[in-house]
């Protein structure tokens, strides 16, 4: 809930008035915090997010609630690829999972070319994202190397020569 004051309240007043018809998507959470900019309730760990003039919370064509479920409701897994298909199958049910070649991570990788402790898995609720700990030879996304991204089903991590798929089942 928003308190506005001063001359720039009207203004503030106004776009919060045309926000109220915006739909969410995974681009309009805050990663910090994963909060949305509107009323929200929880109902048995479910989200329900709703629109603030309207303030309901129930699902109809006439408002713009939309409800998201958590991700531990899925199981998550990491699927070791080998040229010959898939060599091991990981469930990831932690809040952080480490990735390496050291043997304290959660995931030991038998790879040469991987840093001791590589990378990292992060549970953000909604979504996973995979961040690199500073590697020796970095971590790779669907072939874009990266510091940090967020994972979506399906997606290929390349850590040193070994290939990791990512993935929901619900």
């Amino acid at each position: 809930m928003w308190t506005v004051t001063g001359e720039g309240g009207i203004a503030v007043l106004n776009l919060a008035r045309k926000l109220k018809n915006f739909i969410f998507t995974d681009d309009n959470v805050n990663d910090e915090n994963d909060e949305f900019d509107t009323q929200e309730e929880i109902k048995n760990d479910t989200k329900i997010f709703s629109d603030y003039q309207s303030g309901t919370a129930n699902v109809s064509e006439n408002d713009k609630t939309i409800i998201r479920e958590p991700l531990r409701k899925k199981e998550v897994r990491l699927r070791v690829l080998t040229q010959n298909g898939i060599e091991k199958e990981i469930v990831i049910d932690s809040v952080e999972t480490n990735i390496g070649r050291q043997k304290s991570n959660e995931i030991v990788l038998n790879d040469k070319s991987v840093s001791r402790v590589h990378a990292q898995l992060i549970n953000k609720k909604y979504y996973y994202k995979i961040r690199d700990l500073s590697s020796t030879n970095g971590s790779y996304v669907n072939g874009k190397a990266i510091k940090e991204q967020k994972l979506v089903d399906g997606d290929k991590i390349k850590l040193g020569k070994t290939t990791l798929e990512f993935s929901l089942d619900g």
